[in-house]
C-alpha cells in the first residue's frame, strides 16, 4: 500500500506541477498577445497620425506654390500696368517725370534724402 500511495502521491504531483505550469504558459500566452495589440494599436496609430501629417504637407506646400504664384503674378509689371490703367490710373506724362542723380559715395548711403524746393533738388 505504501508504494501505491507514493506512486498517487507522484502522479497527484505530476498534475498540480502540469496544471501549474499549463497556468503559467496560459499567462504567458496572453501577455504575449495583449502586448501584441497593444503594439499594432500603437503602430496604427503612429501611422494614422504620419498620413495626417502628410496630408498636411501635402496642402501647406499647394498652399505656398498659390502663394508663390499670386506673388509673381504682381511682380508681372504688365499685369501691374493693365490692372492700373482698369482701376483708371494713367500713364505719366513727360513733364511729370523727373530724374535724380546721387553723387557717388563710398560711404554708407543708406540714409539720404533728397528735398524737392520750388527752384531746385537739394541732396542731403
Amino acid at each position: 500500500m505504501d508504494m501505491r500511495h507514493q506512486v498517487r502521491s507522484k502522479r497527484e504531483r505530476e498534475r498540480r506541477t502540469s496544471l501549474v505550469l499549463m497556468a503559467v504558459a496560459a499567462v504567458v500566452l496572453f501577455a504575449g498577445l495583449f502586448a501584441q495589440i497593444s503594439i499594432r494599436a500603437r503602430i496604427s496609430g503612429q501611422a494614422k497620425q504620419i498620413s495626417a501629417v502628410r496630408q498636411e504637407i501635402q496642402a501647406l506646400s499647394a498652399n505656398a506654390e498659390n502663394l508663390s504664384l499670386c506673388i509673381n503674378q504682381y511682380h508681372n509689371l504688365d499685369d501691374i500696368s493693365a490692372r492700373a490703367q482698369s482701376l483708371g490710373m494713367a500713364l505719366p506724362t513727360d513733364d511729370q517725370l523727373r530724374v535724380v542723380r546721387l553723387p557717388l559715395a563710398v560711404e554708407d548711403t543708406s540714409a539720404q534724402t533728397v528735398l524737392n524746393a520750388q527752384d531746385g533738388e537739394e541732396i542731403g
